[in-house]
């Protein structure tokens, strides 16, 4: 027969710390905020153990996501005239150059 021990008082006291840990962060703190926070207070324990506990109280930190900010850089917006208009074929040597754009620095960028 199998019998399953009783939760040592000492995880069922780190179990409470790591629940007021996680709601004093007013649920931001994830592992390893959480494992500095009970470093501060004498409290050794490893990150494995932390996230055991959070998943057994289903405890998921809250995170955000960087939204997407599309610059307001107008250089692409200049309207250019279309002097090679296709024809690539010069007069003399030098007179018409192309080049890739990701090549060549403007203002120093």
């Amino acid at each position: 027969m199998i019998s399953h021990s009783k939760p040592k008082k000492s995880d069922t006291d780190l179990e409470e710390k790591v629940k007021s840990s996680f709601e004093s962060s007013r649920k931001t703190y994830g592992t390893r905020c959480i494992k500095s926070d009970l470093e501060d207070q004498g409290i050794t324990v490893y990150r494995r153990k932390i996230g055991q506990i959070m998943q057994k109280y289903k405890l998921i930190s809250k995170y955000t996501l960087t939204a997407f900010k599309p610059g307001k850089n107008a250089s692409n917006k200049d309207d250019l005239l279309n002097i090679v208009n296709q024809e690539f074929s010069a007069d003399r040597p030098m007179q018409k150059l192309t080049t890739d754009l990701t090549y060549i620095r403007a203002s120093g960028k």
